[in-house]
């Protein structure tokens, strides 16, 4: 069987069943609150309200508001809502009483019967009034319950009304009367019957809203005889693809017939406060029939509770028109396109009760307008407006199939979203069937105004050109082309454009505002249509586009209405300049997205623009029209190509006016744009001097001049219109002014015209930054013509003459005058501006030719005096010929050498310190004043080859080689020390010098000291030889010997080196080395001899001081393996590698640098002998080598054996070596003690040096009294040091045998108390944080019973021997290893339990030693209790377990009577009264019960001892007092146990009585306490600085690490404004040192730390601690928020200010209690150091000891 078969079963079975049958009760208040919270609007009650009285025919509706003011407001406490509709029926007032009992009235809009429930939103218990009856709501708990009753004393006027009382649950404020009468404006916006809403307050009207019907529906006529070229056809079919369709999609709804299609106009009016406004309403309403599917039907009537209806009216609201009575006037923004007359807006009242007036004007329209949508915020009503939007500006009222809360029409349910989306469908087809009806229209009125539009647009332009005209006498360039305003019509006019726009604005608005207007209303942004957010606008616009597919819809256009695809939009003023076809701009900008997105116009183009301008010829007005549109077109429109613009300019036509001229009947010549390339740009080509740029000769390529004018420049040189026209290149006017007659004929009558053309030349070489390559240009171009005027006294038939032919009017020809006739250019240019350099770049001659000079020499006369023909020269104009020419010819004179002339090359500018230099010929010159390099005339010979300066290698060479004296030598370097500087004329030659001329050229002088000898002599060397810094000279380097000022100027200048090389200053101390080790051989003995070993110590000194300046530059790691290094050993030199010495040591106090000295030999410190390997003191491992070779000696030289063993302890510490060998061993170099008793009290001990297997590491003190031998000292550092090497631990090497005096027994009453003992602590005793020795590896298996038996013996005896001396000892526990691993523990029964622990450990330890021993006995010995208090873990280490049960003769079932016994005998060894009573138990009547307190004062009282001086032992048992251990013995002997000392037991599973757990807490608490006040210490008012610290925390204490790091600290006290360094209450205040900052923290926070004192006091009292045990300190980086430094408490105050004081926590209990635990942890440390599991413990234990204290603080604190 499936599972649905068996689901069906048991279906069957259930409805069989007559038993179970249970009702489902229904919370209805509960059930109402859900159903109210479904209504998301605001006014859901109201709404709900108005739509029933429309359903009830009524007519009028009125809502009374009672209110109560309070504080200036009105609170609203009763609504009573009234309409006049029919009366309620019996059936009405049944369905009012039930929930979801729908209308079943299928033209009704309610279904699910829950929306009069919404009176719930705003009363408790609603009443209702209807005809004589009264119905009222009232709550039984959570059901609502209603009582009826007949009223008998209704007035008959009341009686027509039905009437909702609704007093208010929660008074509330009342609302706004704008806001709610756009709420009910907007609920009439589709409502049949009810057309009027009064609202009144306190039972004063102050609002009316009245709908009134001002047209009655027609038919509307798609198929409109009065147009005959309408393109519709009626078809109702929705799949023929031919005409109109009117059929939804799937066919649910289609138009009835073609009178179907119906418009009515609507007035509402609403008044509010006297103030009264009035909108106009157009409506189209379609009436259709439904052809639902009977499965549909059956699907939505189980939805709707109702069938759907047979016929169906769909409204869509199109259009306003909005006034306003004004009684005084309106602000200036009006309402909509409504009328308001222009007077009485320029004379608007400024009075302030007229300013109310118009804030009451401004909500009357905001009411007004709430009755038509916004752009985009169309709603879809059902009944009464919803939260859905059509996502078009157009309501849109139908039937549709809403939700329960009917905000919006159900798409979720499949069947209901079919018919809601086909009903939006056929919503789309009644729009496009509206607009085409009023595109129809339109066009019909504007085909009647043609003509008037045609005569206002003649007019129009006709203005347009007489204000252009008149702009142009007043010289007004303007860049727009509208016209002047006509104040009679209040037009702008101007192009055709806006004139028409006006026209249609003005002319015709009645006829075309309305249907323009309907159009932008009805459509939106259009966005959602194409990609819309939901359903509604998609399936709208579905059906606006089926309704006529083979059409565009239509638009209006300046030639007519056209389908949308053949109309064009207005491109940014491209319309001015194409008129068919195109859209106004006024009718785009009131449908924007009409035309943009249901009728898909294109936009114009500029192919459309350059076809128009093809058969078009352009007037001079419009096409400086077209210029300025397109610079303005360009910067908007930037996605067109340049050739397009290029395509637009080739096109355009144009003819210029002829305004000037009278009766002129000749054709105007028509012009290309596309062949003006050009304009004038007044500062691209600059004028001259006298004349304007107009009136020179310009090409045929330039933009005419009266064009130019209005264009203007600074639009011309816009970027846009570089494809058009550019500025006229200045080479461009120069090629073209060359050709003409005024620069190419010479003639007389055009001498103005090329005077003006040469002063332009000329003014624009002058200005241009590349003068040279346009005075070529222009040179190239006029050299062949005779453009230049010249001045002539001799008639000539041309009056301008070739450039080359002419001389500059300045030119100095007089000297020529015998030789020649010359003509100069004419002085007029010079009065026209015209420079000489122009004209000099023209080819115009400054001087005569340099052969015709050079043929006239000898004429001239230069030989004697050079300075006028070189000046000449100078200043002529030379080509490269003349130059060369000038090189070659030997014409100059020389100063000291009169046989000849010589050329340039072969001269030297005139200098007097080039005297100095026999071999320089210096040319003859009046005066070596006025030429040097820099001057003209020097430069001008520098160009011709004379030479500057001499060779820098010939002077060096000179010096070298020639010079002998030193006069003569320090000037000639002072002559090249000038010039080598930076710039110098030597320093770039320097700089080239090859190494072979630095090393040759001998010409600096220096001296060279001997270190050893110290003979110093003079000489010259090269400058790779010569060293500049004097300290070289102590190596006997050559050093620049000049005068002391000079030396370091000259080394820098000539470049010596500074010092040596640090390779060289390695040879050459090799090279010292080698010469004193030579010498010292080759000197006899005696007091010379010594005399030089000492001069020989001091000169190296020297050396070696000079190279630790050099440190860092040399390789010290070449001198490693070299001796050379002199000491003076018994007043003999000795030479030693850096490893064999060590540094002096200066410091009396230095022990390791007196051992040093007294070991090694030692040399004063120098940084470069620390670098070469010397070391300040011996390492551990020199000196260990030292004590291995010669320990005698090492002792000797430490003066005494407690200098040699601390020498040992720093070997022990730092061991230099890595491995024993066996020179290490068999060395003689350990200190070993030997004791030899005396008769005396002390005993006599001796010490010698030996080797490690002689001696004994003294482990037990009792076989080192016992035997004679050697012995390690007693530390334990050095002892295992000695182990290391080969000494034997004494324990190891003494062989223990026992006897046995007896037979042995089993299972006694003291091996059963002791095994059981053994079994209970052995927890205890192998914890690791009781001993620091390593446990054996199966040492928690060796106590378990079941491998350890415990044998009684009467006697036990103890055999010790090493080597031949034997010894016997009484004993009272020994062990005796069994088989199978299994161990015996032999006792005697007066054990002691030193013995046993001693035993204990040799099994459990690796190394068992006394200290170990004792601390086993005692955790065996002492009670639990007593470790409890002495801080031993004991509870969490030993699980308590119930205790066995107690008998009379068990030795564990009396608590403590041993007390008293060993109080008896306390001062002897235990005997037989403990054996008895470990056999016979505890007498009954000897019970006491002693307080933990009375025990601990008894404890408190006696001292603890010391047990044979062990440290570790002290530390181990540093918190265990009084008789534990010492001279008392064991007061807790077998028989007793944790239950004996605490009392006998109370529970099955408790291991204390509760009184005695109580006692230790008490005692806990006491310890913890007085430990707090115990521990409390000072704060340092010094401050702390302290290290970083490493910690090391034993294995096993619940660490993550093995070792803490404890952060240093490093503060001081601050000095607070008050000049103290402490708050208020004396609490300490540190700052942090090394951080300035942090004082300057503390002085702007001062405030925070005072009330961070006062939280620290109260904290102080709830411890109990003083308040100077706590402080306050600030560390800015640091991430320790407090520290414990020797008891005393340390804050830091940047946690408190962060966490608690900046968030204004720092008065609450959050703050005490965060840092009461943080107390807690550092009063912890106090207990334990390392932060392990001790540690917490303890703080968990002060926590929960203080919490009360800290509780009590609470209620002091302010929450």
């Amino acid at each position: 069987m499936s599972n649905n078969d068996f689901y069906a079963n048991v279906k069957d079975d259930v409805s069989r069943s007559t038993v179970g049958e249970e009702r489902v009760e229904v919370n209805q208040r509960a059930l109402i609150d859900k159903i109210l919270a479904r209504y998301a609007s605001a006014g859901a009650c109201y709404r709900e309200l108005l739509q029933n009285s429309n359903d009830a025919n009524a007519t009028c509706a009125e809502i009374y508001f009672t209110t109560n003011s309070s504080d200036g407001k009105e609170i609203v406490t009763n609504v009573t809502y009234r309409n006049n509709g029919m009366t309620f029926r019996p059936q009405d007032w049944a369905r009012l009483k039930s929930i979801a009992e729908g209308n079943p009235d299928e033209s009704k809009i309610g279904a699910f019967g829950v929306g009069a429930y919404t009176m719930f939103s705003i009363c408790e218990e609603p009443m209702v009034l209807s005809g004589t009856q009264a119905l009222a709501f009232f709550w039984k708990g959570d059901a609502l319950w209603t009582k009826t009753i007949t009223m008998t004393n209704r007035p008959k006027e009341d009686q027509p009304w039905t009437s909702f009382v609704l007093p208010s649950r929660d008074p509330y404020v009342l609302p706004s009367l704008v806001e709610f009468g756009e709420f009910l404006c907007a609920s009439l916006t589709f409502t049949k019957c009810l057309s009027e809403i009064r609202v009144y307050v306190n039972h004063k009207r102050r609002l009316t809203i009245i709908k009134t019907l001002l047209q009655e529906p027609t038919v509307v006529q798609i198929n409109s005889s009065k147009n005959k070229n309408s393109w519709f056809s009626w078809n109702s079919s929705s799949n023929n693809k031919g005409g109109t369709i009117t059929t939804s999609p799937s066919g649910l709804f289609a138009l009835k017939d073609d009178q179907s299609l119906l418009e009515s106009v609507y007035h509402v009016q609403v008044d509010l406060d006297g103030d009264v406004g009035t909108v106009t309403a157009r409506y189209l309403s379609g009436l259709a029939t439904t052809n639902v599917p009977a499965d549909m039907t059956s699907r939505m009537e189980r939805v709707t509770k109702k069938k759907p209806p047979s016929k169906i009216e769909v409204q869509i609201f199109l259009s306003h028109d909005q006034t306003i009575d004004y009684n005084d006037d309106d602000d200036d923004d009006g309402i909509g396109i409504g009328e308001v007359d222009e007077s009485k807006r320029r004379n608007y009242p400024s009075s302030s009760s007229q300013k109310k007036r118009r804030e009451k004007h401004r909500a009357v329209r905001q009411i007004v307008q709430s009755f038509s949508p916004r752009m985009g915020e169309g709603r879809i009503f059902i009944g009464f407006r919803t939260s859905q939007t059509t996502g078009l500006a157009a309501h849109l009222s139908a039937p549709f199939i809403p939700t329960v809360e009917r905000e919006a029409m159900d798409l979720q349910d499949h069947t209901l979203r079919i018919f809601n989306l086909e009903l939006l469908d056929f919503a789309g087809i009644l729009m496009r069937l509206t607009l085409e009806h009023s595109m129809i229209e339109l066009g019909l009125q504007f085909e009647k105004g043609a003509s008037e539009r045609k005569e206002i647009e003649t007019k129009l332009l006709r203005e347009a050109k007489e204000g252009e005209l008149q702009r142009k006498k007043k010289k007004n360039d303007t860049i727009s082309g509208t016209a002047n305003t006509n104040t009679t019509n209040n037009l702008v006019t101007g192009s055709t454009l806006f004139g028409f726009a006006k026209f249609m604005a003005k002319g015709v608005k009645k006829t075309i505002k309305n249907v323009v207007t309907n159009i932008s209303d009805m459509v939106d942004d259009g966005g959602e249509l194409i990609y819309p957010l939901d359903l509604r606008p998609l399936s709208l616009a579905q059906g606006f586009s089926r309704c006529i597919q083979d059409r565009a819809p239509p638009v209006l256009t300046r030639s007519g209405v056209v389908p949308g695809d053949k109309g064009r939009l207005p491109n940014n003023g491209m319309e001015a300049f194409v008129d068919e076809g195109v859209i106004r701009k006024v009718v785009y900008q009131n449908a924007e997205e009409y035309h943009d997105v249901i009728a898909a116009c294109r936009k114009l183009s500029l192919d459309d623009l350059t076809q128009k301008l093809s058969k078009d010829v352009l007037d001079e007005s419009k096409l400086i029209r077209l210029i300025k549109w397109w610079v303005k077109f360009s910067k908007i429109q930037s996605n067109f190509s340049a050739v397009q613009g290029a395509e637009l300019k080739d096109q355009v036509r144009f003819f210029l006016d002829r305004s000037n001229q009278e009766n002129n009947d000749e054709a105007l010549p028509v012009y290309y744009l596309k062949d003006f390339l050009f304009y004038l740009d007044k500062n691209r080509i600059r004028s001259g001097s006298g004349c304007i740029i107009e009136d020179l000769p310009m090409p045929d390529s330039i933009l005419p001049k009266q064009i130019h004018e209005e264009v203007t420049t600074r639009v011309l040189s816009d970027t846009a219109l570089n494809g058009w026209f550019s500025p006229l290149p200045i080479e461009i006017w120069v090629d073209f002014v060359s050709q003409h007659p005024c620069m190419t004929s010479g003639q007389p009558e055009y001498d103005k015209k090329r005077l003006q053309v040469l002063s332009t030349l000329g003014n624009e070489h002058r200005s241009v930054s590349f003068q040279r390559v346009f005075g070529n240009f222009c040179r190239n171009l006029l050299k062949e013509k005779r453009c230049l005027p010249f001045d002539s006294i001799e008639p000539l038939p041309y009056a301008a003459d070739l450039p080359s032919n002419l001389y500059l009017y300045s030119a100095e020809l007089n000297a020529f005058s015998n030789i020649g006739n010359f003509h100069k250019v004419s002085k007029s240019l010079q009065h026209m501006g015209v420079s000489d350099d122009f004209l000099l770049s023209l080819g115009v001659r400054k001087s005569v030719a340099i052969e015709f000079l050079f043929e006239n020499l000898h004429t001239l006369r230069y030989h004697n005096d050079p300075k006028p023909l070189v000046e000449y020269l100078q200043s002529a104009s030379l080509t490269s010929t003349d130059i060369q020419q000038l090189r070659n010819t030997q014409y100059l004179p020389a100063e000291n050498d009169v046989s000849r002339m010589f050329a340039p090359g072969e001269l030297f500018l005139p200098d007097t310190t080039f005297r100095i230099f026999p071999f320089v010929r210096i040319m003859q010159w009046p005066s070596e004043d006025d030429i040097t390099e820099r001057s003209p005339n020097g430069k001008f010979l520098l160009t011709l080859g004379m030479k500057p300066l001499p060779e820098l290698l010939q002077v060096l060479r000179y010096i070298s080689d020639e010079v002998t004296d030193d006069v003569t030598r320090l000037c000639c370097l002072d002559f090249v020390a000038k010039r080598l500087g930076s710039g110098g004329s030597y320093e770039l030659p320097y700089s080239k010098l090859g190494r072979s001329d630095k090393l040759g050229l001998k010409f600096l002088p220096c001296k060279i000291k001997s270190p050893l000898s110290g003979v110093e002599k003079q000489t010259c060397c090269s400058l790779l030889n010569c060293c500049s810094n004097n300290s070289a000279g102590v190596m006997g380097f050559p050093i620049l010997h000049l005068k002391e000022s000079k030396n370091k100027m000259y080394g820098n200048l000539f470049q010596c080196v500074e010092e040596p090389s640090p390779t060289a200053l390695l040879q050459q101390l090799q090279v010292l080395v080698s010469l004193a080790k030579k010498t010292l051989g080759a000197a006899a003995a005696g007091s010379h001899r010594v005399s030089f070993s000492r001069t020989i110590i001091a000169t190296f000194s020297e050396i070696f001081n000079y190279m630790s300046c050099r440190t860092s530059e040399i390789d010290v790691s070449r001198l490693n393996n070299e001796e050379f290094i002199p000491c003076l050993v018994n007043e003999e030199i000795k030479w030693f590698r850096p490893t064999m010495v060590f540094f002096k040591n200066k410091s009396s106090d230095d022990e390791i640098g007196d051992i040093t000295q007294s070991l090694f030999h030692v040399v004063d410190f120098s940084p470069f002998l620390a670098g070469a390997g010397v070391r300040q003191d011996a390492s551990t491992k020199d000196i260990f080598r030292r004590m291995i070779d010669s320990p005698q000696t090492v002792l000797s030289a430490v003066n005494g054996e407690e200098n040699y063993r601390a020498l040992l302890r720093r070997v022990a510490a730092n061991r230099p070596f890595r491995r024993v060998t066996d020179e290490i061993r068999d060395a003689p170099f350990l200190l070993a003690y030997i004791v030899s008793e005396t008769k005396k009290s002390n005993d006599k001990v001796t010490f010698e040096l030996a080797k490690a297997e002689d001696i004994f590491v003294i482990d037990n003190s009792f076989f080192g009294r016992m035997f004679p031998v050697k012995r390690a000292p007693h530390e334990s550092d050095l002892e295992e040091f000695y182990a290391l090497l080969g000494a034997n631990y004494i324990s190891k090497v003494v062989r223990k045998k026992f006897d046995v005096v007896g037979s042995y027994q089993h299972k006694t009453a003291v091996t059963e108390a002791l095994t059981e003992r053994i079994s209970e602590r052995g927890p205890l005793l192998l914890s690791s944080s009781n001993t620091s020795r390593s446990l054996a590896d199966n040492a928690s298996s060796i106590l378990e019973q079941k491998n350890l038996e415990i044998i009684q013996a009467p006697e036990l005896k103890a055999i010790y021997s090493l080597d031949k001396c034997v010894r016997t000892q009484q004993t009272t526990c020994c062990v005796r290893q069994g088989m199978f691993g299994k161990n015996s523990l032999v006792v005697t029964s007066n054990f002691d339990w030193f013995d046993v622990g001693f035993a204990i450990g040799e099994l459990i330890l690796k190394r068992c030693q006394l200290e170990d021993a004792f601390l086993i006995s005692s955790l065996l010995e002492t009670p639990l209790q007593n470790l409890r208090d002495r801080g031993f873990p004991v509870d969490r280490i030993i699980k308590p377990k119930a205790p066995p049960e107690t008998k009379t003769d068990s030795p564990l079932s009396e608590p403590i009577t041993i007390a008293a016994k060993i109080s008896s005998g306390s001062n002897s060894r235990p005997g037989n009264n403990d054996s008895g009573m470990a056999t016979k138990g505890y007498p009954k009547d000897e019970v006491v019960t002693q307080k933990s307190e009375n025990l601990k004062k008894k404890e408190e009282k006696k001292s603890p001892s010391k047990l044979l001086g062990s440290k570790k032992l002290g530390k181990a048992f540093s918190g265990l007092k009084s008789s534990n251990f010492g001279g008392i013995p064991n007061h807790l002997k077998l028989g007793q146990s944790e239950e004996m000392m605490s009392g006998p037991s109370t529970g099955k599973n408790d291991s204390a009585a509760p009184k005695d757990d109580a006692e230790l807490h008490t005692n806990m608490e006491h310890m913890l306490q007085k430990r707090v006040q115990n521990a409390a210490r000072s704060v340092d008012s010094n401050g702390i600085k302290s290290p970083e610290v490493s910690i090391s925390i034993p294995e096993g204490l619940d660490h993550g690490s093995s070792c803490e790091i404890i952060p240093s600290q490093d503060i001081t006290p601050f000095i607070g404004t008050n000049g103290e360094s402490e708050s208020h209450n004396s609490i300490k205040i540190f700052s942090y040192r090394k951080d300035e900052a942090s004082n300057n923290y503390l002085r702007v926070n001062f405030d925070a730390v005072e009330c961070f004192a006062v939280v620290l006091e109260r904290l102080c009292v709830v411890f109990e601690l003083p308040k100077q045990s706590v402080a306050i300190y600030h560390h800015p980086t640091s991430n320790v928020i407090a520290f414990n430094s020797s008891g005393a408490l340390y804050f830091n105050i940047r946690y408190y200010y962060r966490i608690h004081y900046a968030r204004n926590l720092h008065r609450k209990r959050e703050c005490y209690s965060y840092w009461f635990v943080v107390a807690c942890h550092e009063l912890a440390h106090n207990m334990e150091g390392p932060h392990n599991r001790t540690h917490a413990f303890y703080t968990e234990s002060y926590t929960s000891l203080y919490l009360p204290k800290l509780m009590a603080l609470f209620d002091q604190v302010d929450e």
